[in-house]
């Protein structure tokens, strides 16, 4: 009787772990192909924004100012560049994302454009670049 009352209680952790694992893989599949918008529609619901319209951290004050001078040669000719670089636009460059994020199964059709856009787009304020 020892044996038929464990290979029942057996059964019963199989069955329910199996339930476990069928619920898991059904949330996992629902976020998979609807997390990604309700995640957008939530950040839209709380900044009033569209995802798509929401603009990188400004610039921050010009702070630990740099005089900095280039110099080089090119085609027997002398060239030298002086600018003034700050430590505070060097550490919010270096914070700034470096990969490109998205939501969904398969990448946007224009993400290469999207991906470069963020490195070619430069605060207003930074006369530097």
């Amino acid at each position: 009787m020892e044996n038929n009352s464990s290979r029942r209680f057996s059964e019963k952790i199989i069955i329910n772990l199996a339930r476990f694992f069928f619920l898991a893989l059904l949330v996992f599949i629902f976020f998979w192909f609807q997390g990604g918008k309700i995640i957008e529609e939530k950040i839209k619901e709380i900044t009033g924004t569209p995802i798509e319209q929401i603009t990188a951290p400004a610039l921050p004050p010009a702070e630990g100012p740099r005089e900095m001078i280039y110099t080089w040669k090119y085609a027997g000719k002398s060239y030298t560049l002086n600018q003034t670089l700050y430590d505070s636009f060097y550490i919010f460059y270096t914070r700034q994302p470096k990969v490109f994020s998205y939501s969904g199964k398969e990448l946007p059709k224009n993400w290469e454009e999207k991906y470069f856009a963020q490195f070619l787009s430069q605060p207003a304020e930074d006369k530097t670049l």
